[in-house]
């Protein structure tokens, strides 16, 4: 088992490491859009964030196919399959009554990484944990990277990261996504770049040691926070650092509760600076440059519809068929893209079943993906996905999903390996987060 090990091992690194740029570029090299630059089509490239989390986890299967039996065999790992497994036929149905192929391609393909992800974590935690570790903090510390130049371009600091980004920007099929005063990093928008945050901070506190590259991940989340603006990604991290909190003070241990308590006041206050600074600041990013918030009135006028519209007109749609429409219903949410709610989501696509799915997965995640290292990972992650829904749904958040899945997957070799044996040795005993 030595040469295979270390091979296996070798492997687990550079999975994460092929994984990265997919994860970083997966909105700036969009499936089906081909922008043009003077007059050149640019094709996309194959949409290597759907095709390489499979290939990977085929090979995982391949390669350590007695850990993957572990995991899948799992009492209770039925529940995140069949919940994946439902969104799958979900999609399948509404791409048919929609007579819509790439519509189901596209919505398809988010659903099936996502159960490859699965393996892949469980394979890199079994092998070389430290992996997670540095992918979930590269794509973090990059986003946040991202959005600085991206902010900096807009308000005439010229770098060509900068310029590479904003070409982006004016390449999507929907150019009402570019908010010029918030940053969307690598993503179409600032509400799909801000989980990124939520999950560095989540897996920050919940997964890696103490350290530089701890203190560096949470720092990057807070800068994405107060980039991206996102009411909604500040109080999902809030969220978790309650669960934090609470995982903490339930260890008894008063004189860490303090320090921990310190990391989260810290946290908090630099996120309720920033995102006021940032937020009603006296200067508005615009496409003309910076200008008074005043005039950014007078240049872009509120809309007259907003989610709250989007919600009623979804309340009422349901009321008329509370068992789905199984497609996505853009005369309800128009000009919004969907509902911004995952419940009105999933009740207004497919009805009270597919919502009792998505329930049925997040109590899974709370009560049962727990192990005696790491007992308190589940519940931070189900907290986070129940209020996020409150204003996204998550369908669109892909490469966010990818990073959730990878944990999860870990979280679940970490179960199975304490069940076979008292003493993992799948991962060096490390100080407790």
């Amino acid at each position: 088992m030595g040469d295979d090990g270390a091979r296996s091992r070798q492997l687990a690194l550079w999975f994460a490491i092929l994984l990265l740029p997919c994860i970083l570029l997966a909105r700036r090299v969009p499936f089906f859009i081909q922008p043009s630059f003077a007059g050149v089509i640019v094709w996309p490239l194959l949409p290597v964030l759907y095709l390489i989390p499979i290939v990977v986890a085929l090979h995982s299967l391949f390669a350590d196919p007695a850990g993957v039996r572990q995991v899948v065999r799992l009492p209770g790992a039925w529940v995140v399959f069949a919940y994946l497994g439902a969104d799958l036929i979900v999609y399948i149905l509404g791409a048919w009554k929609a007579n819509s192929a790439p519509l189901g391609v596209n919505l398809v393909l988010r659903v099936i990484p996502s159960m490859a992800a699965i393996l892949i974590g469980g394979f890199i935690w079994k092998w070389r944990p430290a992996a997670l570790h540095g992918l979930v903090a590269t794509s973090v510390i990059s986003s946040a990277i991202a959005g600085l130049f991206q902010i900096s371009q807009r308000a005439g600091l010229d770098s060509l990261p900068g310029r590479w980004l904003l070409a982006w920007d004016t390449a999507q099929l929907d150019e009402l996504a570019v908010n010029y005063n918030r940053a969307q990093g690598f993503e179409l928008n600032p509400n799909m770049y801000s989980p990124m945050a939520a999950v560095g901070v989540l897996w920050a506190l919940f997964g890696m040691p103490k350290g530089p590259l701890r203190s560096a991940t949470i720092a990057a989340s807070v800068v994405i926070s107060i980039l991206s603006q996102s009411r909604t990604t500040m109080f999902v991290i809030l969220g978790v650092m309650a669960v934090s909190a609470v995982s903490e003070w339930s260890g008894r241990r008063p004189a860490r509760f303090r320090k921990h308590a310190f990391l989260l006041a810290t946290v908090v206050a630099a996120l309720a600076v920033g995102l006021i600074a940032s937020r009603f600041g006296p200067i508005v990013l615009t496409p003309a440059g910076p200008v008074s918030q005043k005039a950014a009135i007078n240049i872009a006028p509120p809309a007259d519809i907003g989610r709250l519209d989007v919600m009623r007109a979804s309340v009422a749609a349901i009321a008329k068929n509370p068992w789905g429409y199984f497609e996505r219903s853009h005369e309800i949410t128009a000009p919004l893209w969907h509902t911004h709610n995952e419940a009105l989501f999933r009740l207004l696509y497919a009805g009270p079943l597919w919502l009792a799915a998505h329930a049925v997965f997040l109590l899974w995640l709370a009560l049962w993906l727990k192990s005696r290292r790491y007992s308190w990972t589940g519940v931070a992650i189900a907290v986070a996905l129940f209020i996020n829904g409150f204003t996204e749904p998550l369908f669109p958040m892909f490469p966010y999903l990818i990073l959730l899945y990878l944990i999860i997957g870990a979280m679940m070799w970490t179960k199975a390996a304490e069940q076979t044996s008292p003493v993992c040795e799948s991962f060096q005993e490390i100080e407790s987060p």
